[in-house]
């Protein structure tokens, strides 16, 4: 309550919604690059795993098109 005896509401800001949009689909998009690399890791690693560490990371990066260092995780 303020001197007048009235409560006081919280003062909420509108949410900008084209952000928020913009926002969930930079995430959304993350989450499936995440997704997509977890399977071909472990597709490439089933197939080839046998060939070694360097092999693998070899095709991840093919497939991936990727320029840069890679995890390859064992399974």
């Amino acid at each position: 309550m303020d001197e007048t005896g009235a409560t006081q509401r919280s003062v909420r800001h509108p949410i900008n919604t084209r952000e928020t949009k913009t926002t969930e689909r930079e995430i959304k998009n993350n989450v499936l690059s995440v997704q997509k690399f977890i399977k071909v890791a472990k597709d490439i690693n089933r197939d080839f795993g046998k060939y070694g560490d360097e092999r693998c990371n070899q095709l991840l990066r093919q497939e991936l098109e990727l320029t840069s260092e890679i995890w390859l995780p064992n399974k």
